[in-house]
């Protein structure tokens, strides 16, 4: 997965990079990516850059001479823009309100910028003055260098170790965990110190670049995750080629129990499923499956389906609209989701024999591929529950009637990945009395 899918970048956007060590190798190569769609990108940097990395850029306008910008985008894509050099070892940044000059022109697509100095220290946390994030900054992306972790809290390892031991309690010389890297990249004063209102915040692990380090990243990602503030967590090595290895969001469940089940004469969500309201049994299965937060949408019956999965401490919405099809339930359950999910499954409640397992291998491939839609397939076909990413959300939001996801689907139909799963349950509703005599004694 490439940098620029990852971060969800869209045109205007900027970019702004803090952290540890890392930050000037993904500054370029984002700007590179961009470039190689045909944006026009602007990188610089509002601390310190080495001239030997500003020579690394395709080509370099000053700051004071602004009028060359548009013929050098032109000519290279990407261009670097910076104060002039002082000396013959850095250039210093340049203001932050002039990013927001920058990015404010028609000539410019994107601007990504260096908002940090670490000294080449795989982890830090920000003095009183740091970082230099400028106002107009849509995405916020806090890195560290993967091999802190198990490494002791020291001066050449942590840049400003003081104000990391101040964050994790941790003495200088102990021992960093995943937990205590995640604190520090997601923590107010931490990675996320700076984070303009409204802008999106994400965590990239770089250097996790073989098995073991992957793990060790995972660990750290499912901590950082904690933090509702928080987009996502990128699994990378920004040398390599794709950069990304693994991208993990927040992945919701939508359960949907609004129908009337006139096929089936009654309100199946309700009946029992081995001692439990069979909607209650969906949502404890998403539940075991990791997924979080988990909205049930219902409308006929409500109070009484609102009142089946109460205990499990869920976010019920109505959909006053139910009676006019599924696809008005879709676009309800995900009006409700908080903008920091990076995803939803979405789960029938008229489908208890789906597995976790099978729900977790969905969240697994979303994190590998940047597929709009992820779904099982079983015996070469595709099943329920699906999974789609936040990209297509305001799609999903405008739904109507019992068509309109058919449409979405159709359309979505290159960008959909099938996981080949061991569970036949994702092929069978209970859309009937003799469907559900047939299931219900199974054991799972």
């Amino acid at each position: 997965m490439n940098l620029s899918t990852a971060l969800r970048i869209k045109p205007k956007s900027v970019v702004s990079i803090v952290g540890g060590g890392g930050k000037t190798s993904t500054m370029y190569r984002l700007a590179n990516e961009l470039a190689a769609r045909g944006w026009r990108v602007v990188s610089t940097t509002t601390t310190r850059l080495f001239e030997a990395q500003a020579q690394e850029a395709p080509a370099i306008v000053p700051l004071p001479e602004l009028e060359t910008l548009s013929a050098a985008l032109d000519r290279y894509g990407h261009v670097l823009v910076a104060a002039p050099r002082e000396g013959d070892t850095k250039r210093p940044g340049i203001p932050p309100e002039a990013v927001d000059t920058l990015i404010a022109r028609p000539d410019v697509d994107a601007v990504i910028v260096e908002a940090d100095g670490s000294r080449r220290h795989p982890l830090k946390a920000p003095a009183e003055h740091e970082p230099v994030v400028p106002a107009s900054t849509t995405h916020l992306v806090a890195i560290a260098g993967i091999e802190c972790v198990g490494a002791p809290l020291t001066p050449d390892i942590v840049h400003r170790p003081e104000r990391v031991a101040a964050l994790t309690g941790r003495a200088f010389g102990e021992v960093l965990t995943p937990s205590d890297v995640a604190h520090v990249l997601t923590h107010p004063q931490g990675g996320a110190k700076a984070l303009p209102a409204g802008a999106a915040f994400y965590v990239l692990l770089n250097k996790v670049e073989d098995e073991q380090t992957l793990h060790t990243a995972r660990e750290v990602a499912a901590h950082a995750l904690h933090a509702e503030h928080l987009h996502g967590v990128l699994l990378a090595a920004v040398r390599r080629t794709p950069p990304v290895r693994e991208r993990h969001t927040r992945v919701a469940g939508v359960v949907l129990a609004a129908g009337q089940a006139s096929r089936f004469g009654r309100t199946k969500q309700l009946l029992d499923w081995r001692g439990t309201p069979m909607v209650a049994h969906v949502v404890r299965v998403a539940q075991q499956a990791g997924l979080a937060p988990i909205i049930v949408v219902v409308g006929h019956e409500a109070e009484r389906v609102a009142a089946a999965v109460e205990p499990l401490g869920v976010q019920v919405v109505f959909n006053a609209a139910y009676a006019e099809g599924q696809a008005t339930s879709v676009a309800a359950g995900v009006r409700a989701l908080p903008p920091t999910v990076g995803a939803a499954c979405f789960l029938l409640a008229d489908q208890p024999l789906i597995t976790p397992a099978t729900i977790r291998a969905l969240v697994e491939a979303h994190r590998q591929h940047a597929a709009a839609l992820i779904a099982p397939e079983y015996a070469g076909q595709r099943g329920n529950p699906v999974l789609f990413d936040q990209e297509y959300f305001a799609d999903l939001a405008r739904l109507q009637g019992d068509t309109g996801g058919r449409a979405l689907f159709k359309r979505l139909a290159g960008q959909t990945h099938l996981v080949p799963v061991d569970d036949p349950g994702v092929l069978i509703d209970l859309d009937t009395p003799d469907a559900y005599a047939e299931y219900c004694g199974e054991s799972d």
